[in-house]
């Protein structure tokens, strides 16, 4: 544990990141890695075909990101229906934890990792 709290004032100092956010990003990526909300597979092949629209529409806006409102929906934004919207949260969750989207206040985006493992995908 000593190690990890280390490593976190280490990456909140050279990269100037709160360390609440690093604590955040590391139990994400715990829950996808060891996958604590197993789903049916159903469900897996809802939450791939969610994952790849929001690349999608990602990779389509300017900049690879989208500004956002209160009045934003993600529905429209993804085009997602009913059954994908209860999904949607895992789907994103994993491609944060995978560092290829971020999200903020009023913007979410792709990262830049996210552009570069996408975007031959999304040419071809």
């Amino acid at each position: 544990m000593k190690k990890i709290d280390r490593k976190i004032r280490e990456i909140s100092e050279y990269k100037n990141i709160e360390q609440d956010k690093i604590i955040v990003g590391i139990l994400e990526h715990l829950e996808v890695k060891y996958n604590l909300n197993e789903h049916h597979i159903e469900d897996q092949h809802i939450i791939k075909g969610i994952k790849k629209k929001i690349i999608n529409a990602l990779l389509q806006e300017p900049n690879q990101k989208k500004q956002l409102n209160q009045t934003t929906k993600y529905n429209d934004v993804f085009n997602l229906d009913r059954i994908e919207m209860s999904l949607l949260n895992d789907a994103w969750n994993e491609l944060e934890a995978r560092d290829e989207v971020y999200a903020e206040a009023y913007e979410i985006g792709l990262t830049d990792s996210g552009i570069r493992k996408h975007r031959q995908e999304f040419i071809v």
